[in-house]
């Protein structure tokens, strides 16, 4: 059916000329067909559509005779002669592509150094193309949609304003020393204590490091609460990761710490940027994209811009602001303003898609590494792992 599938759409295209070229177009180019032949036809409709030529049998073999391509003629008017009916032409397309990617998938995976990141990409289109392709509708068609789950991170104040749930990505961003990894081991911890099996992706921190923080903290390690401590990842790997722990583990939750240790190009291999920024933006995009697919949480980690000092922080203080300020779903900032206390801090919530913004004052033991909720008369609120002697 290989050779086939190319004759059928070019067949189609040759009985209803423009308008089917432009809904094979939607598919496919003439790079996606295998056989020299028929790519050469195919190339040859572009120029002519390019051109504004109308498509038919009289042009088409009048364009391949200026080029030399006699072979080309006798085929297409073999085409012509023989192919389905044009109600099928989406259908053939379809398998052109089909065969392309599968193609291109075998070529790029039989390569030593194998771009990991091309090679996902084909595989995804190959699953949205099996899937059937990108689709649209009337909004009155669309059912209404099921309440989203919400993950509860064991603070009241995110529960209630910025709840982390499935496919959403939430960014922590803070000056060094404010407690953004104590937070992001918090959160672990407290959604362990509720059953939840989470995982942390600590590239600042090795397991042991991890392991005492915890236990220095909150007194025990849960079972359900899982590290992994690379030295950086690629956005490959991560997927390779989240799918192994889900699977495994039945791990939704994931916590990055952080973004700005992970790389796409390792040992000379992978994808080449321009700039760190742009590396970066990708990542973020990629990051967003795995949450969707695999339909997973994401808690990332980043470093602010040099310069901020005691300035409330912003969004265009992230560090390679722009995508990431975009791609994230909600930015939480630790900030502890000048002259305040040692032990206070702020909970900035900056961007929120799904809730308000607003600053929220929490208490921080730096004895514990961990934070406490406080009501509004300053009162300390215990939470999951309070001090020692009160109750979960």
């Amino acid at each position: 059916m290989k050779k086939e599938a190319g004759e059928w759409v070019l067949g189609s295209i040759l009985i209803n000329g423009d308008e089917n070229f432009d809904r094979a177009k939607r598919v496919i180019s003439s790079g996606d067909l295998l056989d020299p032949e028929q790519r050469e036809i195919f190339s040859a409709m572009e120029d002519l559509r390019e051109k504004e030529i109308p498509i038919e049998p009289s042009t088409l073999y009048s364009f391949l005779r200026e080029q030399g391509k006699e072979t080309g003629i006798e085929l297409a008017k073999y085409l012509k002669d023989d192919v389905p009916t044009d109600r099928t032409l989406d259908y053939w397309a379809r398998e052109v592509k089909r065969q392309s990617l599968e193609a291109q998938i075998k070529e790029e995976a039989g390569k030593d150094d194998f771009d990991g990141v091309k090679l996902d990409a084909l595989v995804f289109e190959l699953n949205n193309l099996r899937k059937g392709g990108f689709h649209y509708r009337a909004l009155s068609e669309v059912p209404p949609r099921k309440r989203v789950p919400i993950i509860p991170c064991g603070f009241g104040i995110l529960d209630d304003n910025m709840p982390m749930a499935r496919e959403r990505v939430i960014g922590i961003a803070g000056k060094p020393g404010t407690g953004k990894t104590a937070l992001v081991h918090q959160i672990g911890f407290n959604m362990a204590k509720k059953g939840i099996p989470v995982a942390c992706i600590s590239m600042e921190m090795g397991e042991d490091d991890v392991s005492d923080r915890v236990l220095n903290s909150f007194g025990e390690r849960p079972s359900n609460f899982f590290i992994l401590d690379p030295p950086t990842i690629s956005t490959v790997e991560l997927k390779h990761a989240c799918k192994t722990l889900k699977a495994d583990k039945g791990v939704e939750f994931f916590a990055i710490d952080f973004l700005q240790l992970m790389h796409e190009q390792k040992e000379g291999k992978g994808r080449d940027f321009a700039t760190r920024h742009l590396e970066v933006s990708f990542i973020i995009r990629r990051i967003k994209a795995i949450a969707r697919e695999l339909q997973i949480a994401f808690l990332v980690v980043s470093s602010l811009k040099r310069g901020v000092d005691g300035e409330e922080p912003s969004l265009s203080h992230l560090k390679e602001s722009g995508d990431l300020e975009f791609a994230l779903d909600g930015v939480l900032f630790l900030h502890q303003p000048e002259k305040s206390k040692e032990d206070e801090r702020l909970f900035i919530v900056a961007k929120n898609r799904y809730g308000a913004t607003g600053d929220f004052p929490v208490h921080w033991s730096g004895r514990r590494t961990r934070f406490y909720e406080v009501d509004t008369a300053g009162a300390q609120q215990g939470h999951y792992g309070v001090e020692e002697g009160e109750s979960y």
